[in-house]
């Protein structure tokens, strides 16, 4: 069935093709932590606080 899609996508072609990603720093979950960290020391997350208590308060007097 693969064959039949990659030809009639693209006829010229016998093999198909492979994609690839270098990847300098594979530690995801650091730097997950890294941006939470950041999120935090910022102050922005005080800012989604606050953001999310009027926004809430908003919708419960109009909703």
């Amino acid at each position: 069935m693969q064959d039949v899609i990659l030809s009639g996508l693209w006829p010229a072609t016998d093999t198909p093709w492979l994609l690839a990603q270098a990847v300098s720093d594979p530690d995801v979950l650091g730097q997950i932590r890294s941006g939470f960290q950041n999120f935090v020391e910022s102050g922005q997350v005080w800012a989604m606080v606050i953001g999310i208590v009027i926004g809430y308060a908003i919708r419960s007097i109009t909703g």
